[in-house]
């Protein structure tokens, strides 16, 4: 609903929505050249705003480096809608386990640096058996997501003359908790 909105708001405003996948930037002649599955188009502007893997990112500056890069893996469940939101902050890996309660299911997940991503599942669950037993999982979910550890990650340039990285794409998440969509706003 949150990205719908502010494609509306961006579409209501000027901006017109290509409904095609980006396989290829580059800048050319002070012209960014667009390539999607069907057409090429031309910017001299470009905006990355294309999540942790951006394409645009590694265009324009490099990928994020592993080491500043997250994992989640979670669950959407019912049956603790009426819980209060949760954090659990475990002492197996650094990273927490959450509870977020919806109008009719709850997501749980936990989230940690990549290289305790063999681990997520098993601790999540395990914390499941003991607090939640009685949970009736529906469907599950993986992401990355910016995850920086490293301070000098956040002297790194997000812009340049002719381009700008949002979001995801610029890392702009909550060290401490991953948390984005504020930071991406």
């Amino acid at each position: 609903l949150l990205d719908q909105q502010l494609l509306n708001q961006a579409t209501d405003n000027g901006a017109v929505h290509v409904k095609e996948k980006v396989v290829e930037v580059q800048e050319q002649d002070g012209l960014w050249q667009i390539k999607t599955e069907r057409q090429q188009v031309k910017t001299r502007f470009l905006v990355g705003a294309d999540g942790v893997n951006s394409l645009v990112r590694r265009k324009t500056r490099g990928a994020i480096a592993k080491k500043n890069l997250g994992l989640t893996y979670g669950y959407f469940a019912t049956g603790l809608e009426d819980q209060p939101t949760t954090l659990k902050f475990t002492a197996e890996i650094p990273g927490y386990i959450w509870l977020f309660p919806r109008i009719d299911h709850v997501a749980v997940g936990i989230g940690s640096e990549c290289m305790y991503g063999g681990k997520l599942k098993a601790t999540l669950d395990r914390f499941l058996q003991s607090y939640c037993p009685n949970i009736k999982i529906t469907s599950e979910y993986a992401a990355m997501l910016p995850w920086a550890t490293d301070p000098a990650f956040f002297a790194e340039l997000c812009a340049g003359e002719n381009w700008l990285l949002i979001g995801d794409a610029a890392g702009h998440a909550d060290p401490l908790t991953g948390e984005g969509i504020l930071y991406a706003l």
